[in-house]
Parts: structure tokens; sequence; C-alpha cells
């Protein structure tokens, strides 16, 4: 499975608002609008080669930022992950499955 270019686009936004710390970037804010965490998306880029190498791209550190992101996933097309219970607070026993909302 390969991204579509819409994605890597929006994957290559989001990278670059990380490196840069610009966490209330339009990509970030984007992937809050519509329920994604930065967890989930980190989770979901993970298991794409070519995302991964973006963090070593030169234009990705020292270029500007990527303009124009749009979110390229529907509401449905989104794999969320089952969340843990620690990452809405850390509860007696720890990290447990919850179930996803």
């Amino acid at each position: 499975m390969e991204l579509t270019n819409t994605e890597m686009r929006f994957a290559q936004a989001y990278i670059w608002e990380t490196i840069h710390l610009e966490m209330d970037g339009p990509a970030h804010r984007l992937a809050r609008q519509h329920g994604v965490s930065d967890w989930q998306i980190s989770a979901f880029f993970s298991k794409f080669p070519d995302v991964q190498k973006q963090f070593a791209e030169k234009a990705l550190i020292d270029g500007p930022r990527i303009e124009a992101v749009v979110w390229p996933w529907t509401d449905n097309d989104f794999p969320k992950p089952t969340p843990l219970s620690c990452d809405v607070g850390r509860s007696e026993t720890g990290c447990q499955r919850r179930e996803a909302q």
C-alpha cells in the first residue's frame, strides 16, 4: 500500500511542522479537526517507509513550510487504532485498552 500524492503532501506538511515545533500549524489543526491525535497520525505514517525517510530530507528540515494542505481522507477513511487509557490520563492500573469511541 502506498500513499497518494495528496496524502504524501499532508505527511510532508505534518513532518515539517513537527520538525519546526509548530504543533498548531495547518496540518496539525486539520488532524485535530478530524478527531485524529498526534499519536494516531504518527502510528499511521510509521507504516510507510517513504514517510519515515521524509524526516531526513534536507528540504523538509531547511525548506519553507509546505503550503496548501488539505485533509486527504474522509472521516471514515482514516484508520483510527484503539486508544489506550494512558493516552487520556493514567489510571491506577497503568495503560489499558479501552473501547474505541
